[in-house]
Formats: structure tokens, C-alpha cells, sequence
């Protein structure tokens, strides 16, 4: 299988391409945005493949089967609101997402999306935020439809952290970035998943219910 990986310098990502839970004859294509990341890629991951992303002409090699795990997809976590950029940067990622699927659009496609507990109900003030995962999660499955072996999963995560920040009473809620990634190597290699990853979403959408239900029967927000 080849696992083409979106957001290859992401903490995530790097959890991700070091799982001894591959099978064996996995093979990884990093997707860079740039010039000076397909460099640093080229030197930090010398048996994998780096991509030039933004070159519609960059070779891809072929494969029986490809996963596309999105560990970072446009906009990521912004302190300000920058609508140009940020549209801007989603347009480029779906012209690169959209070129890889029609790469393979005959073999067996698996797309993997890690997004945000914020997806499905963002807290006050983080609208901005929670509404622009909701569009990726939009241009993701539509990137994947039209194939009748495309599958998508979706994971929400809330707060993720360091493998050694577990230790902490304060990080017990959250995930770490080494859980999330065994949880997108057994998507691929299992079979598609919709899932809330860690406690601490779980009981963030469990108060954001209850807010929901006396906005109902109140008629207050």
C-alpha cells in the first residue's frame, strides 16, 4: 500500500510515519507545499518518496492501493482571522488533494481526515475556526466521491499532546499524538471509521449538548 501523507512536518504526521504498526511493504509519498520543505523532506525521510505538490508535473509512483492521510489541511489553529489567506490556502490544498485522487482513480482509495472536536459544535468564539473545518470536511469527501472503492474517515480529536506530557494530571484528558496516530494506521488498515477521539472531546460535546437542549427548550443562545 502506498500512504501519501498531507502535513508530512506536523507532529502528527511524524507519530504517524514512525508506527511500527505499518504492514510490512508500506510505502509513504510526503506531499510538500514548497520548495523548502520538499528539501527538508527529501533529507529527513530518505526512503520515502517526497512530492512536489505544487507542481501539477510532479511524478507519483503507482500502487495497488493508497491511503491519503490529512494530517493538516488548510487553515490550522489561526490567532486572527485572515479570510484571503486562509481561502487561499484551501484552494491550493484541494488542487493538490484532487490531483493525488485522480492520480489513482483506479485502485482502491482510502482518505483519512483528522479534524476537530470543534467540527461538530464550536464553542463561542472559536466559529471562525470549527466553521472552516466543516468546509475542509466538505471539499474532502467531495475530492473522494465518485469511486466505487473510496472511502473517507474522520476523526475529531480535541486537544492533542506530547507523549511525555501524559505523565501530567492536566494532559490525562487529552490525547497523544502517538494514540491518534495508531488510530489513523488502524483506519487504513482496517476499515473506514467517523469517530470523537479522547475523553476530553467526548465530554466537550456531552456540556455542549446540554447547552443545546436549554437553548431548545428556552429559546436563548
Amino acid at each position: 500500500m502506498l500512504v501519501v501523507v498531507i502535513g508530512p512536518q506536523t507532529r502528527l504526521a511524524k507519530s504517524v510515519l514512525s508506527s511500527s504498526s505499518w504492514a510490512s511493504g508500506t510505502t509513504f509519498l510526503l506531499v510538500a507545499r514548497h520548495a523548502e520543505e520538499y528539501e527538508a523532506l527529501t533529507l529527513a525521510h530518505p526512503r520515502a518518496v517526497a512530492h512536489r505538490g505544487w507542481d501539477s508535473e510532479s511524478p507519483m509512483p503507482d500502487a495497488d492501493a493508497v491511503a491519503i492521510v490529512c494530517c493538516a489541511f488548510g487553515m490550522i489553529h489561526p490567532a486572527a482571522v485572515a479570510a484571503s489567506a486562509d481561502l487561499q490556502r484551501i484552494g491550493t490544498d484541494y488542487a493538490m488533494l484532487e490531483r493525488i485522487v485522480r492520480r489513482y482513480s483506479e485502485r482502491p482509495l482510502h482518505v483519512v481526515l483528522i479534524s476537530s472536536v470543534l467540527a461538530l459544535c464550536a464553542r463561542p468564539g472559536r466559529e471562525y475556526y470549527g466553521g472552516w473545518k466543516n468546509v475542509v470536511e466538505g471539499l474532502v469527501r467531495h475530492a473522494a466521491e465518485g469511486g466505487q472503492r473510496r472511502n473517507v474517515s474522520l476523526l475529531y480529536p480535541g486537544r492533542l499532546v506530547d507523549t511525555t506530557a501524559r505523565a501530567s494530571a492536566r494532559a490525562f484528558p487529552h490525547t497523544s499524538y502517538r494514540t491518534l496516530a495508531e488510530k489513523v494506521v488502524k483506519a487504513v488498515q482496517e476499515s473506514p471509521v467517523n469517530s470523537v477521539v479522547g475523553l476530553d472531546a467526548r465530554l466537550w460535546l456531552m456540556l455542549r449538548s446540554v447547552g443545546l437542549l436549554w437553548s431548545s427548550l428556552t429559546g436563548r443562545h
